[in-house]
């Protein structure tokens, strides 16, 4: 924003209620980047809270926003959220949300079918159109897990969208890429950065693993989430791109869990937040959740 910056968030009650998804979108604000407040929107009724941040109510855990930069675009529509719809429907649909000041949207209209979109998929202006980031996936054979892929697609108004093109690597390895956090380079807006997500499936528990301290928590997690939140990891890569479609991907971690503790090395660790914050002293913070499967 002109006078800081925002991030948006989700709340999440799984035990809300029945035809609810419990899911919230909030917002926080700064001024440096370090100190973070809630403001009081009350914008969306919750009565277990006195004052509430919420800025979208019962809706998919996928939520982008964004500000629109097209100098045309209309006033009320300079924040746009994508998303995909709630509740997910036999084929999915991917959504925008429309909002003059990024905290009071509306639903406006269908971006695309053509995907699966359950991450976050981002979107942006530049060089006089749209880009959008999407998840879909390939590999489909019966009775296995197709591998997760990120794919572009283009539009001049933001309504009437290209179909959705595979992304190309530098390597000739096939992973699951499980989100995409693509975005122009500030310092060089002709070069697409992303700072994505990536996902391992590991096959099964190791003799090595059962004597780490860890083993005993992470079977509580399995028994009481499921086996892939416990085995499977994550942590975020690096890749670059000068037409939005080829792009060299560094294999190298940018972010890993770090040391083996109960709660990291599972699925969910190092997803980094969008748009890094230049700190004004020759380096950029990025934000990424820690402990992300801590059991009370």
């Amino acid at each position: 924003t002109e006078d800081g910056y925002r991030m948006y968030y989700i709340s999440w009650n799984p035990c809300i209620g029945e035809g609810h998804l419990g899911i919230k979108w909030n917002v926080i604000e700064s001024k440096d980047g370090l100190t973070w407040e809630r403001p009081a929107l009350d914008i969306y009724d919750a009565p277990e809270l006195e004052t509430n941040n919420v800025v979208l109510d019962n809706v998919e855990d996928n939520m982008f926003v964004f500000c629109d930069t097209n100098p045309a675009c209309p006033p009320e529509e300079r924040y746009k959220a994508i998303g995909r719809e709630a509740p997910i429907k036999e084929k999915p649909e991917l959504w925008c949300y429309v909002s003059p000041d990024g905290y009071h949207f509306k639903r406006s209209h269908l971006v695309t079918k053509s995907g699966y979109f359950d991450t976050l998929n981002t979107a942006f202006y530049k060089d006089g159109k749209y880009y959008c980031y999407i998840r879909s996936f390939h590999n489909f054979v019966e009775g296995e897990i197709a591998t997760r892929d990120i794919r572009v697609l283009y539009s001049e108004d933001f309504r009437t969208w290209s179909e959705p093109t595979e992304l190309k690597y530098s390597d000739d390895l096939d992973y699951d890429m499980y989100t995409n956090n693509v975005m122009p380079y500030e310092r060089a807006p002709h070069i697409l950065i992303g700072m994505p997500t990536r996902y391992v499936r590991r096959h099964g528990w190791t003799k090595n693993v059962e004597q780490m301290n860890s083993y005993a928590h992470k079977k509580r997690i399995e028994s009481s989430i499921d086996l892939r939140t416990a085995l499977h990891t994550t942590d975020a890569i690096f890749m670059c791109s000068r037409d939005s479609v080829n792009w060299t991907r560094f294999n190298e971690a940018l972010l890993t869990p770090g040391y083996e503790t109960e709660n990291n090395w599972v699925y969910g660790d190092c997803y980094l937040t969008y748009n890094p914050v230049d700190s004004g002293a020759e380096n950029y913070w990025v934000y990424s959740l820690d402990n992300s499967r801590g059991l009370n």
